[in-house]
């Protein structure tokens, strides 16, 4: 049961973040200043190898024949994939400042593992998805999910566009919004938010919103940075017996 519960993982926070992502908010007056909306998971890929210039202007190709097209130079709540070594054991985001390495018996998945989770996702969160899946996509994007060993930890990293969440002021406030969808989308699990914190990874300081899955002793936590007018959260989801092993992954997370 616990070993099915945790492969389902990585589905089941995409699922409640997906939710999540259709919290409504207040819509800002366009202007000048306004960030171009996020394109899609598929169209912006899957965290997958990229090229371009420094800067990120130029339009760049994943290594699954996608294309991140148009302006995501910075300052614009541009939004800019990360890339994996050709053995997938070295992730690097120069965008937003994120490199590891990952341990022998970390697994990373693959690109159509992460498309079907948040296929599996979308269905958990929508049952047929549809129109409020795809808005949700527009949203935000998934750059990676890790897991170690029986399936436990499990990291994702996913961006937000601000764009589309209004009038949201800070790290608390977005966690605020995550915590009314997994309240209203807790498809039978009861759910315990414990005192936040702050944590500090690659020289940067993170908002941590730490949850409980009491049915079943799971923990998440949500980093939340905010960046460029783009939510970064790491999800880290793990029990007591490997919380020591969640903390040490964090920790090997340095600035590329």
């Amino acid at each position: 049961m616990l070993r099915k519960l945790y492969g389902l993982i990585p589905a089941l926070v995409v699922a409640t973040l997906l939710f999540a992502a259709c919290t409504p908010a207040v819509t800002p007056t366009p202007d000048a200043n306004t960030p171009a909306p996020v394109t899609d998971q598929a169209e912006q890929g899957t965290g997958n190898d990229t090229g371009g210039t420094e800067n990120g202007t130029d339009d760049t190709a994943d290594d699954n024949g996608g294309e991140v097209t148009g302006d995501t130079g910075r300052g614009h709540g541009a939004i800019q994939p990360g890339s994996w070594s050709a053995d997938r054991t070295v992730f690097t985001n120069e965008w937003a400042g994120i490199h590891f390495e990952l341990a022998p018996d970390w697994y990373a998945l693959t690109p159509e593992e992460l498309e079907e989770t948040l296929a599996i996702g979308g269905e958990i969160a929508f049952n047929d998805g549809g129109a409020m899946m795809e808005m949700a996509q527009v949203r935000s994007f998934y750059d990676f999910s890790v897991v170690s060993g029986y399936g436990l930890p499990n990291v994702m990293l996913m961006y937000e566009n601000l764009a589309f969440l209004g009038n949201l002021l800070d790290e608390a406030a977005y966690f605020n919004i995550v915590r009314e969808g997994l309240e209203e989308a807790a498809m039978g699990f009861t759910y315990t938010f414990l005192e936040p914190s702050e944590a500090t990874i690659a020289g940067e300081t993170f908002f941590v919103g730490h949850t409980l899955l009491e049915d079943f002793g799971l923990h998440q936590d949500y980093y939340i940075r905010l960046y460029d007018r783009v939510i970064i959260a790491f999800i880290v989801t793990y029990t007591e017996d490997t919380a020591d092993e969640a903390e040490a992954f964090l920790a090997s997370i340095s600035r590329p």
